[in-house]
Order: C-alpha cells, then sequence, then structure tokens
C-alpha cells in the first residue's frame, strides 16, 4: 500500500491544529489536557474538528473551541 506524502502531511497538520485546541479548551475551562480530552471525544467535539478541518484552521482557535463547546453541549456535554 502506497502512502502519499500529502496524506500524511495532512494528517499531521490535522493532529497538530487539534492538539492546540484540546490544549486552548482545557485551559479555557480549568481541565487537564487529558480530562479535556476525554470530553471532547466523548461529546465529539474531536469528531466534529476533524470532520471541519478545512473551515476550522481558518478561525482563531478560540473560535474553534467556542464551536468545540457548542457541539458538545449538543451532544449532551455540560461545560459552558
Amino acid at each position: 500500500m502506497k502512502i502519499s506524502y500529502n496524506k500524511i502531511n495532512a494528517d499531521f497538520e490535522i493532529s497538530h491544529f487539534l492538539m492546540m485546541g484540546i490544549g486552548v479548551f482545557a485551559r479555557k475551562y480549568n481541565l487537564t489536557y487529558r480530562e479535556a480530552g476525554n470530553y471532547l471525544q466523548r461529546y465529539k467535539g474531536v469528531e466534529f474538528v476533524i470532520k471541519n478541518y478545512n473551515v476550522e484552521h481558518l478561525l482563531s482557535l478560540e473560535q474553534c473551541v467556542e464551536d468545540m463547546t457548542e457541539i458538545c453541549q449538543i451532544n449532551g456535554g455540560q461545560i459552558k
């Protein structure tokens, strides 16, 4: 199976952006990085960023965190 450099680079960029977003989310809501990551995974914030990376990466990380917060609330998350 041949993996293209562009695919690897794109995956790295998405991962890097997501990791930075989790860090900002953790600081905003006074969580550990692990707690924030688990919360965002459970309530579909991570899935949202991955699916919408093409738009989200054009916004500030603070706006991305607001978007993730809203998606998590829609999916049952209680952080406000």
